[in-house]
């Protein structure tokens, strides 16, 4: 295909085949994946034909040709009259949406038959999960790994609407709770406790919604940093124009996800940071290029007329070889503003480029770094001071034991030390969970006798093997006193 490309960029540049009116600077010619191929051409016969020729001096000496039963025309602004004409070329008509490496392309949001789609196959996946005899702690791994993986591909592409997301949230709360998406749920645990960390209660999942909010971050990260990215460099050329992505209004017209990326700016603001070189790319006034922030939110609404700065200045217009050139200082801020731009460097007197980090955990970072950012915005709760007992790294994690002990642990008693208290209840739930794993996987059954002596050795083995330690010194005495 990479001969393809080159025969196909070779006409276009010859003018044998017009570029499409948006696929210029950058030129695009084409998007290819795999044996997948899509065209953008401007709309003319002549271009089309030109295409087709292409593609059957490519056939002749390569034996690969064009699926014409797959090959699908989509036209937009042309006349009836028009697009008869390409169609004879022997073309269908197609129309979106239509999906393409999985995921819709479309022009407006996504609807529920676009995502449904998404739906039956993480449904498909849970209904092939039911009929194994799976416990808690499989039920949540296959959550984390399987069903997010499944689901970071489309996260990392749309913001996908709420009812979405609570539909999905939905089917994961019942799998999780009841290995089968076919009954109602019978959380013991809301869904919010379950996504926060095992250190502050839940079950270390994440939260559907924030969750997608932070992958999309990356694209306004695209935005700013020096990558490759063809989408980054068409956005910059066509939607920002030159202008800061902080000062752009969302406009009727505009699609979707350009306006779903916008509403995305009051959670990355925080995070974009910009290193003033020659102060040719930073925005004066909605940058984050000084310790006091974006200059917008210091001045607002009066900043441009106070200091003879245009809203849409860069930094390097506001400055000369001479210094900075703004206009007396006749507030407060302003005075502060003057103040700091005489400790710092001119970008007149540097030859190197503005570029921007991501600033997180007192970090700037050359790029976008999913985990951290996604612990920076994630929902918080208190730590809990039972954590080192329900997720032990010696022995399985007892997913009974969280939900048993979630509230349990927090009864206060003088008479059994909180410290026995927990290991009693962790015996007792670890052999209940043996038990169950027994009978339903070795068919293998015990008497209540033999478990409840099972529990007392366990206890007694436990307290034994660290009597040195303080907390331990008369665990022993206390519990053959209750056994």
């Amino acid at each position: 295909m990479e001969v393809f490309a080159q025969l196909l960029n070779k006409n276009f540049q010859n003018g044998d085949i017009g570029y499409h009116p948006t696929a210029q600077n950058p030129d695009i010619s084409h998007l290819a994946f795999a044996d997948d191929i899509m065209v953008f051409f401007d709309g003319q016969h002549s271009s089309l034909q030109q295409i087709v020729m292409t593609l059957d001096s490519f056939s002749s000496w390569s034996c690969l040709s064009m699926n014409r039963s797959k090959t699908e025309l989509y036209v937009a602004g042309l006349s009836p009259t028009e697009t008869s004409d390409l169609t004879s070329l022997g073309f269908s008509l197609g129309s979106l949406p239509v999906r393409y490496l999985g995921l819709p392309l479309m022009h407006r949001k996504l609807r529920i038959c676009d995502y449904r789609p998404l739906l039956d196959q993480l449904k498909k996946r849970f209904s092939s999960w039911t009929s194994r005899a799976l416990s808690f702690a499989g039920r949540r791994q296959l959550l984390s790994s399987v069903i997010f993986g499944t689901l970071n591909f489309w996260f990392s592409s749309f913001i996908l609407p709420k009812g979405c997301i609570k539909a999905i949230e939905s089917l994961c709360t019942r799998f999780l709770w009841n290995g089968n998406i076919t009954s109602k749920a019978s959380a013991k645990v809301s869904w919010k406790v379950v996504c926060l960390p095992r250190s502050e209660g839940g079950l270390g999942l994440r939260d559907l919604c924030i969750w997608n909010k932070t992958l999309s971050l990356k694209l306004v990260w695209l935005l700013h940093s020096e990558s490759e990215s063809l989408w980054a460099a068409w956005t910059k050329q066509h939607r920002l124009k030159g202008a800061s992505i902080w000062s752009l209004d969302a406009k009727k017209q505009s699609s979707w996800i350009w306006k779903s990326i916008l509403k995305l700016r009051s959670i990355a603001e925080r995070f974009l940071r910009c290193d003033i070189g020659d102060g040719t790319l930073a925005s004066f006034w909605f940058d984050y290029w000084l310790p006091i922030g974006p200059l917008i939110n210091l001045f607002v609404p009066s900043g441009p007329s106070q200091l003879g700065v245009p809203l849409h200045a860069k930094v390097a217009d506001c400055c000369s070889s001479s210094g900075w050139v703004l206009r007396p200082a006749r507030s407060p801020q302003a005075e502060q503003l003057h103040i700091i731009l005489c400790s710092i460097q001119t970008p007149s007197l540097s030859s190197i480029k503005d570029s921007y980090k991501w600033y997180v955990d007192d970090l700037y970072l050359d790029y976008f770094p999913t985990s951290r950012t996604w612990e920076s915005v994630r929902n918080r709760s208190d730590q809990v001071d039972w954590v080192s007992v329900v997720w032990f790294g010696y022995q399985p994690c007892l997913f009974h034991t969280w939900t048993s002990l979630i509230e349990w642990l927090r009864i206060k008693d003088s008479i059994c030390p909180g410290t026995l208290r927990k290991l009693t209840a962790q015996a007792v739930i670890y052999h209940i969970w043996l038990e169950r794993n027994n009978r339903l996987h070795n068919a293998v059954n015990s008497t209540p006798q033999r478990i409840f002596k099972e529990i007392d050795r366990q206890v007694r083995n436990i307290i034994l093997a660290r009597k040195g330690r303080k907390k331990f010194v008369s665990l022993m005495c206390i519990w053959l006193k209750h056994s």
